[in-house]
């Protein structure tokens, strides 16, 4: 295939189009349920084990998104979940500011590149114009395209069709997302004293410490 073929593949965007998504409630809810973990792991915390743990939900998110819209990762495409992982704990164990600095980066291109090669498996037929139009184009997608998912996750939500049904499943997914927040929190006030600090108060206040 020619260089310019896999330019196109690089430009062509992934359609998320209004009819193309399955299941945008769900993905609607797992887009809370990351920025909620964001808000929870680095507001007013250094950067530590929480990258880790925002880096495994991050791929975890994403994996659980694709059972919803029953579309199938490609397989060589998915083993970028492994430099993913390894370079957000590098950045975790890291000491030196510039080690720390190139493993976030190293981090967030390797998500931005799973994200643009996850379904279409065409990774490596990239040359580095692909690489650099993802890069580029993936802050851009991801700031753009969820407005439209959103917007018919809400037309859903307060729709006519099964309102009963879907208030089920949203509080059925609250409800089972509590635990996993509960879990992650955990783990962050065992590793950050300050944070376990604050968590110790909070539930002190709530009587349930």
């Amino acid at each position: 295939m020619s260089e310019h073929e896999g330019q196109q593949d690089a430009l062509e965007p992934v359609k998320v189009g209004e009819h193309d998504v399955r299941a945008p409630l769900e993905l609607a809810l797992i887009a809370l349920l990351l920025g909620l973990a964001f808000e929870i792991l680095f507001d007013g915390h250094p950067l530590g084990i929480n990258f880790p743990i925002w880096a495994a939900l991050c791929v975890a998110g994403l994996l659980v998104a694709a059972v919803f819209e029953d579309v199938k990762p490609s397989r060589f495409e998915s083993l970028l979940a492994i430099p993913i992982v390894f370079f957000s704990i590098m950045a975790a164990v890291r000491q030196e500011g510039l080690s720390v600095f190139l493993a976030v980066v190293f981090t967030l291109l390797c998500l931005g590149l799973w994200v643009r090669t996850f379904r279409p498996g065409r990774f490596l037929r990239f040359g580095w114009l692909d690489l650099a139009i993802t890069w580029v184009m993936v802050p851009i997608e991801a700031l753009v395209r969820p407005w439209r998912t959103a917007a018919t996750a809400w037309r859903k939500a307060v729709g006519e069709q099964g309102s009963r049904k879907r208030g089920w499943a949203w509080l059925r997914g609250f409800l089972i997302a509590l635990p996993v927040i509960a879990i992650f929190t955990a783990l962050l006030a065992a590793a950050d004293l300050v944070f376990g600090d604050a968590v110790t108060e909070a539930l002190r206040w709530l009587n349930l410490e």
